[in-house]
């Protein structure tokens, strides 16, 4: 008696290897980028929780130099490679887009994931960053108001840019999804790591697509046209984005590597994995070299304080305690909970 079994047809053409594109080197730069502009966003994050971003002492004054210098500092911090960040992420969309009926969907989708890592870095950044230099006053809006940055500066443009250059990637992505054949190459992919094997292709792709990019792109736009109380639910859904698009730039290339044609293999290092490894050691010490700094900073504020102090006892900074207001209204901005009339808020 003969069994009718059904066989699910597996892609067996995927495409050809391109190092510039899944190269070990280019994502592994561009996730560890995005994982730096996460861990800065925290560092800012829990310094004003702890009441060390604030600006209440009169202007002129030795202590308000201090906080504005501080304030300074920590926002130089947080655009640590993050203008390089988006000028490689938009390139690299800019190169799916030019090659839209030629690129494999696997290298297609790869570029997918690499960019939202680039989302998820910036939003965080550009989050905090706001916050952070619309109380310093050389950053204050253009147009007359107070206590917020121009939402038109260079770098929000930038920013504005790699959003719609993200928007037109993922409207590709869903259309070659669409094409999906495992008879034509480059027109499907294997997805050992990223489905089960009964799984329905390209139903669950687009699943996919259609949950992650409306989330990262509302959480950008968030992250420029938001309010002192989305800072805390950027940060949150950035941790929660990161892990998903690293998991799947991983599972894609460690399905597909081994299954393209050519000579070339995704493992050789080409000038794009030398520049984009150059690019995130340049990073990384700049990362390095902002944290040095700050200590530095907060050691001879301290120090010039105390020198303050033991001339005249009454000219000092008072150190806030948790108890205070200010504090308190700080807290209650950057976690989400501000009411009524705080400090700071940047968008009114």
């Amino acid at each position: 008696m003969a069994e009718a079994t059904s066989e699910v047809k597996v892609c067996e053409r995927v495409g050809e290897p391109d190092p510039d594109i899944a190269g070990i080197g280019i994502l592994m730069s561009f996730a560890i980028q995005a994982l730096c502009s996460i861990v800065l966003a925290i560092f800012v994050f829990f310094l004003s929780k702890l009441g060390r971003l604030q600006v209440t002492h009169e202007e002129e004054s030795k202590e308000r130099d201090i906080e504005l210098g501080r304030l300074r500092i920590v926002s130089k911090m947080l655009m640590v490679g993050n203008d390089t960040q988006l000028l490689i992420g938009g390139a690299l969309i800019i190169t799916a887009l030019s090659q839209a009926q030629d690129i494999d969907l696997y290298h297609l989708h790869l570029i997918y994931d690499t960019a939202a890592l680039v989302g998820v870095g910036s939003a965080t950044c550009m989050a905090s960053w706001s916050w952070t230099t619309a109380r310093v006053t050389e950053f204050h809006s253009l147009r007359g108001k107070p206590n917020r940055v121009s939402r038109l500066s260079p770098r929000h443009r930038a920013f504005y840019s790699f959003i719609a250059l993200f928007i037109a990637l993922v409207i590709l992505l869903g259309v070659r999804l669409g094409e999906w054949n495992v008879d034509e190459d480059g027109h499907c992919y294997r997805t050992n790591y990223t489905s089960s094997s009964g799984t329905k292709h390209p139903f669950a792709d687009k699943l996919y697509l259609g949950l992650t990019a409306p989330w990262l792109i509302i959480v950008m736009i968030l992250s420029v046209l938001g309010t002192d109380k989305h800072i805390r639910f950027i940060i949150g859904q950035a941790i929660a984005q990161f892990p998903v698009h690293l998991y799947f730039m991983i599972a894609m290339r460690s399905a597909n590597s081994g299954h393209l044609e050519g000579e070339e293999s995704e493992d050789d290092w080409r000038f794009g994995q030398t520049v984009a490894v150059i690019l995130l050691a340049v990073t990384l010490q700049e990362m390095i070299h902002g944290f040095w700094d700050y200590i530095e900073f907060e050691k001879k504020s301290y120090k010039s304080l105390s020198q303050t102090t033991s001339r005249d006892p009454e000219s000092h900074l008072q150190l806030p305690r948790s108890g205070d207001s200010n504090v308190k209204d700080e807290r209650e901005a950057m976690m989400g909970h501000g009411q009524g009339d705080t400090s700071y808020n940047r968008h009114n």
